[in-house]
């Protein structure tokens, strides 16, 4: 399948009473939303962003890494719900909300022709978080991945539609689509460089913040977790990128050991 055949597939389907769902569904799914995260900054919002950035990397000590798998396997959620909501609560605490929205990707592949397709069918997918008064980790991760399975299900609508369905606009002074993203990533194996280019050395290409001020990345391979936090250079100073995800760290701490969820919305540090 090609990747006209496919986006022409896509419209076919994008059409009458699927198309009501879907509008439906994002509708009552995101009412009284918002994709604006309050967070504090280093530096004034300049009026017209430049997308400049930089990135800060952290790796998860073994020993949580498999804690955090263990986690996941115990509640029936996949890692990525977990790293979902590790890092909404830290963005919650940071704010001081208790409701948040976080963009992230699919694949966009949901077709077995599609596999093997050349061309890029990713969807953005808008998430939302609430956390309620008596939550604990088991019922906040459980309802994540209830939720988040449930937003899957109407993924080819495309956001851009969903933001004109809700009125929402994005000025100049933001990135484009979300102020945060949260991803997980599946690390593939890395062969030496010099055996496979021996004429080529390897350069890392510029960092932009071009689709949020935040970006969180989980990288998972067989074993490890790094964490890496893609910032906007005209908000967010290093440091206190670093802070972050060391915060986001001592989250998935908290909640592999189930300290109850209003605990992490106190957490030291909250709004600094």
């Amino acid at each position: 399948m090609q990747y006209k055949d496919a986006a022409g597939w896509r419209a076919e389907r994008l059409t009458g009473d699927r198309l009501r769902e879907h509008q439906d569904f994002w509708q009552g799914e995101l009412a009284g939303a918002s994709v604006i995260v309050p967070l504090p900054t280093d530096h004034p919002r300049p009026p017209v962003a430049s997308l400049a950035g930089e990135r800060v990397l952290l790796s998860v000590p073994d020993q949580l890494t498999e804690q955090v798998a263990v986690l996941a396997g115990r509640l029936g959620v996949t890692e990525f719900v977990v790293a979902r909501c590790a890092v909404s609560l830290l963005l919650l605490a940071e704010t001081g909300l208790t409701d948040i929205t976080l963009g992230s990707y699919t694949r966009g592949r949901g077709r077995q022709a599609l596999e093997d397709g050349v061309g890029f069918f990713a969807h953005t997918v808008p998430l939302r978080l609430r956390v309620l008064p008596d939550d604990d980790v088991r019922s906040l991760l459980t309802r994540a991945q209830h939720d988040g399975l449930r937003a899957l299900r109407h993924e080819e609508y495309p956001y851009g539609w969903t933001m004109r369905d809700l009125g929402w606009r994005r000025g100049p002074e933001r990135a484009p689509l979300f102020d945060v993203l949260v991803a997980l990533n599946e690390a593939a194996p890395t062969a030496e460089p010099a055996r496979l280019l021996p004429a080529f050395e390897p350069r890392q290409l510029p960092v932009r913040a071009k689709e949020a001020d935040l970006q969180f990345a989980f990288w998972r391979s067989p074993g490890r977790l790094r964490l890496s936090l893609t910032y906007a250079t005209e908000l967010f100073s290093a440091e206190r990128a670093e802070r972050l995800l060391a915060r986001l760290l001592d989250v998935l701490r908290a909640l592999v050991a189930d300290r109850p969820i209003v605990e992490l919305l106190k957490q030291p540090g909250a709004g600094s």
